[in-house]
């Protein structure tokens, strides 16, 4: 899935695929352009969704959890959990779980299509997928953005050779 409209569709009953039917996560504006959809499994087995809305070098990356009492999907970042600003987009690998309890999150921005405009390897973590902390645990403010530079893990410059981050 490229910068294409969201195609998710929702059961009316569990376990029953004969019940299926298209339907709307959250933001109908935001979903008209996914790439890189990931699921991740969250605190307490909360289930959360994170995307990208746009093109390369001009996206947002969202996060939406799904409320299992209610049946329905939150948009937890109305402004992004990345926002490049018009000018850049994250490129980032899924939040992972560690050991030590926290999610890790890192990701590079890219300023174009172009690979070769990649930058700034950045990383956050958090202990339940909202509020982020830099890697000294100063909590940094949603969206994240190229200038928010208490992020930034190791400043690759642009044209300095950094690939995009592999997915799993």
């Amino acid at each position: 899935m490229h910068n294409s409209p969201m195609t998710y569709f929702k059961s009316d009953l569990p376990l029953d695929v004969s019940s299926l039917r298209p339907a709307l996560m959250t933001n109908a504006s935001a979903e008209r352009f996914v790439t890189y959809p990931t699921f991740v499994r969250g605190p307490r087995g909360s289930l959360h969704f994170f995307f990208r809305s746009g093109g390369s070098g001009r996206g947002r990356n969202y996060h939406n959890a799904y409320d299992t009492s209610a049946g329905v999907w939150s948009l937890l970042t109305p402004h992004g959990l990345h926002d490049g600003t018009g000018r850049s987009s994250a490129y980032m690998e899924r939040p992972v779980l560690g050991p030590d309890g926290y999610y890790h999150l890192a990701w590079l921005w890219r300023d174009s299509p172009d690979v070769s405009t990649n930058h700034d390897l950045c990383y956050v973590k958090s202990r339940d997928l909202l509020q982020w902390e830099t890697a000294a645990g100063d909590v940094v403010e949603i969206p994240l953005k190229p200038s928010t530079r208490s992020v930034i893990a190791d400043p690759v410059r642009r044209f300095g050779r950094i690939l995009s981050l592999l997915r799993r």
